[in-house]
């Protein structure tokens, strides 16, 4: 099994500053000294041990120059990793770029393609559009473990756009996702499209809906899911002027599903008035815990729901389902504000 060594790069590669993005609040780390950063970084986390794999984040790889991204396999081996995983951008992939990739022991590469509508891709300063996009996901699944970045709720998209662009990428077989809903950061250019009234993000129940369906879909493909929600670690909670941001929410995720499975399901071993208090995963899991449904080292089996909730959202009763996802949504909406 690997031990990775994660990597902060921040906005390294990158040539341009997208609407949404405040990347320092979410890495922690500035622009200047990439490589004195990277080896200073290697140092602090493998005083704790040894590991096998680095991950490279935050920064568009293969978009730095070369003789830096040289320098970034140097180190690499220098310091005796045998793999590598890189995150970059759609438009800084290429034949020679994956030739380079795989000479100099890259396993895994994370795509940021936040979304397949070009508009939006356009109107969010993102320097590429669906197709090349896709191109790329291509070349990078053929070749490598890779997973793919979207962003529900960007500046210009649409839920049923947005949701119609995941399929064709779950199409294309990446082996993982990760599931970013667009939140608002402080001094963003997207904070001064929210206060003037240019864009309304997402509520937290339309981001826990869409991402609902995201996730049965990938479970239903076979599909990891390795993350839901940005990632909170270093994240001062005081840089987010708005949008759908909860510490916790790939567990109103698991939640959503659970209400939903047992409303649907015709499984009434829980109660709707038990379903429509759960404010969290563990929350719903205690009260199942009474019911002899599931105990704490028997948790519930979460591909059986989100298998039935992918088969319920393609069949015939789509809009009902689609109703009550909203209902439940909402109602866990409600608790995460009053908790």
């Amino acid at each position: 099994m690997s031990k990775i060594c994660p990597v902060f790069i921040p906005f390294a590669g990158c040539t341009n500053r997208c609407l949404y993005c405040d990347q320092n609040s979410l890495t922690g780390f500035s622009q200047s000294e990439i490589t004195h950063s990277v080896v200073s970084q290697i140092k602090t986390v493998t005083s704790s041990g040894s590991f096998n794999k680095i991950a490279f984040f935050g920064g568009s790889f293969t978009c730095l120059q070369e003789e830096l991204r040289q320098t970034m396999y140097r180190i690499s081996r220098e310091y005796g990793f045998e793999e590598i995983r890189v995150s970059t951008r759609p438009d800084c992939i290429n034949k020679n770029i994956i030739d380079e990739l795989k000479t100099n022991c890259v396993t895994e590469v994370e795509l940021g393609i936040q979304t397949l509508n070009d508009k939006a891709l356009s109107e969010n300063l993102r320097p590429y559009d669906a197709n090349k996009a896709l191109k790329s996901l291509r070349m990078s699944c053929e070749n490598f473990y890779t997973v793919a970045q979207v962003m529900p709720g960007m500046y210009s998209d649409s839920a049923d756009e947005f949701l119609e662009g995941f399929e064709v990428l779950l199409s294309f077989k990446p082996r993982g996702f990760r599931l970013y809903p667009t939140v608002i950061f402080k001094n963003t250019p997207l904070e001064k499209y929210y206060k003037v009234g240019e864009y309304t993000p997402l509520t937290l129940s339309e981001a826990l809906q869409i991402c609902l369906y995201c996730t049965a879909a990938c479970i239903s493909n076979g599909t990891e899911i390795l993350r839901i929600g940005i990632p909170t670690e270093n994240l001062d909670y005081s840089d987010i002027a708005a949008g759908p941001f909860h510490p916790a929410f790939g567990d109103l995720i698991r939640t959503l599903a659970l209400m939903l499975y047992f409303s649907e399901s015709g499984n009434n071993l829980v109660s709707s008035k038990d379903g429509s208090r759960a404010a969290g995963y563990k929350s719903l899991v205690k009260k199942l815990s009474l019911y002899k449904i599931v105990d704490g080292n028997n948790l519930f089996d979460m591909h059986q729901v989100y298998k039935f909730i992918r088969e319920q959202f393609i069949e015939g009763n789509f809009r009902l389902f689609k109703g009550q996802t909203s209902h439940f949504a909402e109602i866990l909406q409600d608790k995460a504000n009053h908790r």
